[in-house]
């Protein structure tokens, strides 16, 4: 038995005032006998008997009508299924419904999802007068939830109730649920959990902490359980880009990973590729049951800034998980710094050559670094690292901002100010310096493919000896063994790449001069250049993709956003201006609630686009296999105290939504007010026999 008002029992205490009254009023008085009233006194015996027995039997019914009024205000309650008491019973509940995607699926019973608020309807159709009810969702993410006895509002929440794109959680709503319950001012307590319960959804608890109490019920009813209906769905996974670097009017390429979970071979699929709302390209895969497919696609990119991309297959079971979205940047025009004294360089002539419509350049001499104005160059080229302290101080500050750097030795062979600039930046340097006969000169033995610099470039061979057609003559090579090798020579390293505080720095040991041989005639050099420019170019650095409802926080330099405004332009076209948090590392944006689905753009204060962020749909919601009963009460019992009792409901349409208080608590207040009621009744007819015996 349990109290619901326990505080009350203090009161019965005031159970014994009648015993202490009793006590009181009792008299021993001296007796004296006379022999002439011993006869009298024998025959009275038997009536004093008596009286005393009713004196002591309305002691025990006036004792009986207090304890009986204290307990009937602290509300006692019991588990108890007697038909006399059921009516008595007042019920908390909390109802989970779940609202994925998954959800939306359509059998042999109708629309899932229309099931389970359908089951719903029948549980509040049966809830009383003094019952509470909660509404939560497994995908809601902010809701806080409460009780209510206002059953025609939970259901009008529950006509609104759609499919969310959002993934689904029963740890959150469980504890939610939990929450929820702690605010009951019923005994009896039931949660229904109202899932299709998909073997992908049933995923560890972040802690190990059990959740209700002994007066809890947890209903668990699977939507879908019992259907033999062969679900055909195909579903886009995920997305991959093959190029790296975006540029306008190139080709781009992107792998695009599909997931079959029927068991049926599905032939002659479509997948379509859109850029931008336009159709770019198509092409057809097949794929087996239960199987899994990798197919390549790519269009043109014909705009500048934000390019959204949509990846879309033909209407099936579960039309959500039909599309995948993923965005990039094609950078307006970058600006190029090069730092040299050499007018007629090879580095000037050619960057010179790329001016138009997506590069342009600016000279820098060498002795102008440290008072030139380096926020608007998008990447610095070294071509003379000869500099003083306060230029080396400049160009640290400008790869601090996010900036990109390309970097040559200087052409006298020097190592000097090589050393003394990555000393500057906190990196510290071995060069060795190599010369080499037109006879000798190294050969080129590997290039990273894989890396975003040279991706898609050259054509792989086994040994990736001869990747490069016209390979240089070096001559010279001031080479170093340090940072990451993306060109390796017989001699040493050729191209090697830095970090720096999330800058990228590339440093190529040959300058760009004959006397080092003939690597600035050859293709490589203008591919090394020119790749470099849109590598080091940071924007595409800032390309995210991530389930709806994730939050997401980005820290951005400086360099690219010279305030802490942003603008963020979401699927629809709407732009929010947000204000990021300012760090000494750089600008924090935090993004949440992103719950509608597509690529959303990142701009900077200056209207420059950023980064992009592209919100899907979580691809596990597309694995329909549901888990079995066995599987799904080992997965929730495991997470709950070990006294909750667990109910397994599956058959929808045989369930009686009355059932669920068979087991219910039930209060017995009434039962001890009608006893102390009949107690009293007692007391007054005793009480009058008594007093009538007495007179007599």
């Amino acid at each position: 038995m349990h109290f619901l008002n326990p505080l009350y029992l203090f009161g019965l205490a005031l159970a014994s005032i009648p015993i202490l009254i009793h006590l009181l009023i009792i008299r021993k008085n001296k007796t004296i006998e006379f022999s002439s009233l011993r006869f009298l006194k024998e025959l009275q015996k038997t009536q004093i008997r008596r009286l005393k027995l009713k004196q002591l039997l309305l002691l025990i019914l006036r004792t009986l009508i207090i304890v009986f009024l204290i307990l009937s205000f602290s509300r006692p309650v019991v588990r108890s299924d007697f038909p006399i008491f059921r009516n008595y019973s007042n019920i908390s509940t909390v109802i989970i419904l779940d609202n994925s995607i998954s959800m939306d699926v359509s059998d042999e019973f109708g629309n899932r999802l229309r099931q389970g608020k359908g089951f719903v309807t029948s549980l509040l159709d049966n809830l009383r007068e003094g019952d509470q009810v909660a509404l939560i969702h497994t995908t809601d993410i902010t809701s806080n939830g409460a009780f209510t006895s206002d059953f025609q509002f939970i259901k009008d929440e529950l006509a609104r109730t759609n499919v969310s794109l959002v993934t689904s959680s029963y740890e959150n709503s469980l504890r939610l649920a939990q929450k929820i319950l702690s605010e009951s001012k019923n005994f009896s307590k039931e949660v229904f959990l109202i899932s299709d319960f998909q073997k992908s959804a049933l995923r560890n608890f972040t802690d190990s902490v059990r959740l209700f109490d002994s007066q809890t019920s947890l209903n668990l009813v699977q939507v879908g359980g019992k259907s033999r209906f062969q679900i055909e769905n195909v579903s886009i996974d995920s997305v991959v880009p093959l190029t790296r670097i975006f540029e306008q009017n190139k080709f781009v390429e992107f792998e695009v990973y599909l997931s079959n979970s029927s068991n049926k071979n599905l032939d002659n699929l479509v997948l379509s590729l859109f850029m931008n709302g336009e159709r770019s390209a198509q092409r057809l895969f097949n794929l087996q049951a239960k199987g899994h497919q990798k197919v390549v696609i790519g269009g043109n990119v014909k705009s500048k800034g934000i390019v959204r991309c949509l990846f879309e297959i033909e209407s099936d079971a579960l039309e959500y998980d039909n599309k995948r979205w993923f965005g990039f940047i094609v950078p307006d025009i970058i600006t190029v710094g090069l730092v040299s004294d050499n007018e007629s360089g090879y580095i000037h002539k050619f960057l010179k050559s790329l001016e138009g419509e997506n590069i342009q350049s600016k000279l820098i001499l060498p002795n102008q670094v440290g008072v030139s104005n380096l926020s608007d160059v998008a990447v610095l080229i070294i071509e003379n690292p000869n500099l003083d302290n306060g230029s080396y101080q400049k160009i640290r500050e400008y790869l601090k901002s996010g900036k990109g750097l390309l970097l040559f030795p200087p052409i006298s062979g020097n190592d000097l100010p090589l050393k003394n600039f990555f000393a500057s930046i906190g990196i510290g340097l071995n060069f060795e310096s190599k010369s080499f006969g037109a006879n000798n000169s190294p050969t080129f033995n590997f290039i990273d493919l894989e890396h975003q610099l040279f991706l898609n470039v050259f054509a792989p061979t086994s040994d990736k000896s001869i990747v490069i057609p016209d390979p240089p003559k070096i001559s010279n090579l001031l080479t170093t063994s340090s940072g990451l090798a993306l060109i390796q020579t017989s001699a040493g390293q050729f191209l090697t790449e830095f970090n720096f505080e999330g800058s990228k720095i590339l440093y190529c040991s040959v300058a760009p001069d004959l006397k080092w041989g003939n690597f600035v005639l050859t293709s490589l050099f203008p591919v090394l250049i020119y790749r470099s420019i849109f590598y080091l170019n940071s924007f595409n650095e800032y390309n995210f993709s991530l389930v709806c409802g994730e939050p997401l926080s980005l820290t951005f330099p400086k360099g690219i956003t010279p305030t802490n405004l942003f603008r963020v332009e979401d699927p629809l076209g709407n732009t929010t201006e947000m204000q990021a948090v300012q760090l000494p590392s750089g600008n924090l944006l935090e993004l949440r609630n992103l719950l509608v689905i597509g690529t959303y753009g990142l701009k900077n204060g200056d209207d420059v686009p950023i980064g992009t962020v592209s919100v899907n749909v979580d691809a596990k919601e597309s694995l329909l296999d549901l888990a079995e009963k066995e599987q799904i009460i080992s997965y929730i019992r495991k997470h709950l105290h070990k006294d909750v009792k667990v109910n397994f409901i599956d058959d929808l349409k045989s369930f009686h939504s009355a059932d669920f208080r068979e087991y219910a608590g039930t209060e017995l207040w009434k039962l001890f007010l009608i006893l102390a009621i009949i107690s009293a009744i007692l007391e007054m007819i005793v009480a009058r026999t008594s007093r009538r015996e007495m007179e007599n």
